[in-house]
């Protein structure tokens, strides 16, 4: 128990990247079981762990980029669930509130979009972690895609998707559209409420605007892509 608020400690130093980079990698291991039922991982590291990565990784957190990608990649070993252990089950870590992860979203799309084929794979895995979890809440699902539309995902995936030189990282990009945002063969459609500009809020949070509605919605429309199937 006092490792946990150690390794949340030194992650909140980016002047000091050497030891931001191992409390990573510490972080990481520790998060590695997050999702077993009555797993330290799961009851007392996750729940401490997880909100500061999604803060450390927000846009004006001066972070390098090698340890911005240790940072997702450490996120990534959390939101991933686990293999069973005998009969211990296994699920998804509760995810925290919308106001840490918003704003590590522009992040995540962009080092998704980087040219380290690591850090791509991590900000995508947890792309498609996110909209899978939010999947559920529909709601919250709507809002996680409209907020990744805002940073401007749609691209970042079609390059994804015509990648020659790593075919794991261009499926799971395929899967992304072609799970959460393609809804026929023809066009990338996603129907939205209507929306109005970003704003932040008095607290620090952000409104998007969104109407509490289901009626009424608009649809954005993007010419067909490079999704999976789609390059025929």
């Amino acid at each position: 128990p006092m490792l946990v608020p150690m390794i949340g400690q030194l992650l909140q130093i980016p002047t000091n990247k050497e030891v931001v980079y191992q409390a990573c990698w510490l972080c990481g291991s520790v998060l590695l079981d997050a999702g077993i039922l009555n797993h330290p991982a799961t009851s007392i590291a996750s729940p401490k762990l997880v909100p500061i990565l999604f803060q450390e990784l927000r846009e004006n957190t001066p972070h390098s980029l090698t340890n911005q990608r240790e940072l997702l990649q450490a996120l990534w070993n959390a939101l991933t669930v686990p293999d069973h252990v005998g009969d211990v089950p296994a699920s998804p870590i509760p995810l925290p509130g919308w106001e840490l992860v918003r704003p590590a979203l522009f992040t995540i799309v962009r080092l998704a979009g980087s040219a380290d084929a690591d850090a791509s794979m991590a900000a995508v895995s947890i792309l498609e972690l996110l909209l899978d979890q939010h999947v559920r809440h529909g709601e919250d699902h709507e809002r996680l895609k409209v907020a990744l539309l805002e940073n401007d995902i749609a691209s970042v995936l079609e390059k994804l998707c015509e990648s020659q030189s790593n075919e794991e990282l261009a499926e799971v990009a395929a899967n992304l559209l072609d799970n959460h945002f393609y809804i026929d063969e023809e066009e990338f459609v996603m129907d939205v409420h209507p929306i109005t500009p970003s704003k932040v809020m008095p607290d620090g949070t952000f409104s998007f605007g969104l109407h509490e509605t289901m009626n009424g919605g608009e649809q954005i429309q993007i010419q067909r892509g490079m999704g999976r199937g789609r390059d025929a």
